[in-house]
């Protein structure tokens, strides 16, 4: 359940302060300030009280903190003495909050575009106290075209994203490289002998990719394959 605090506050540290004692029984599990800090509060998978219904037992909640800039006059109505200052602020959570939703949702497997709920819509779901965040403040800027849908959207095309980085393999790094990927000078002697010991044989077109990021799982597998065709495998002493 993604929520918003409600006042102009952006930073986590009064909320932090105000919530680390034993007697707390109020307590969301994060905080999101616009730098792309994250504090957590509680284990993820401990029950919460963020959302004022059953929502606590069924939901992570973070709240984003919200700008200095602001001022509250009742309600989820606010006056705005600087709406630049207020953007940034509102574009640096959001952005960090697609990044924690995608982490949580791999970390849970949960279906972003089913399970991530706001505040406003616990309310309408009838799982939490009727408050209208994030989005009272998201609507106030339309230019930013922030909406729930949006985020649930964001934060699955965040996951696809690291899925894609994760799956692509050394020959699709190397595809990757078109022709003329000529090494840097200062590596050209070190180049030349992995082409001349097999070490490294490209993608059999002529590219090598020498300047493509590579996994830490692809320079393993060339230095295993380095040290087997050397016959050596066994007379690296372990770590």
């Amino acid at each position: 359940m993604l929520h918003s605090v409600g006042c102009s506050q952006p930073s986590a540290a009064p909320f932090m302060r105000n919530w680390d004692t034993p007697s707390v029984s109020v307590c969301v599990h994060g905080f999101i300030q616009a730098d792309g800090e994250v504090f957590q509060c509680l284990p993820w998978d401990y029950k919460g009280w963020h959302g004022g219904g059953s929502s606590n037992s069924t939901h992570i909640g973070v709240e984003m903190t919200e700008p200095a800039s602001i001022k509250y006059t009742g309600g989820a109505s606010f006056v705005d003495n600087d709406p630049e200052k207020t953007k940034a602020h509102v574009k640096g959570t959001y952005e960090t909050a697609v990044e924690l939703f995608a982490y949580l949702c791999k970390l849970f497997d949960l279906d972003p575009l089913t399970n991530i709920i706001s505040h406003a819509e616990g309310y309408k779901l009838g799982v939490a106290s009727n408050h209208g965040d994030p989005t009272h403040l998201w609507n106030k800027y339309p230019e930013l075209g922030y909406t729930m849908d949006g985020f649930r959207a964001d934060v699955q095309r965040k996951i696809n994203q690291e899925s894609d980085e994760l799956d692509m393999t050394k020959d699709e790094l190397l595809s990757c490289a078109g022709t003329g990927d000529e090494p840097s000078e200062w590596a050209k002697e070190a180049t030349d002998y992995c082409k001349k010991k097999g070490i490294f044989n490209g993608d059999g077109a002529g590219n090598y990719g020498w300047k493509v990021p590579i996994t830490r799982e692809a320079v393993a597998q060339i230095i295993y394959n380095a040290f087997e065709r050397a016959g050596i495998l066994g007379n690296i002493p372990d770590a």
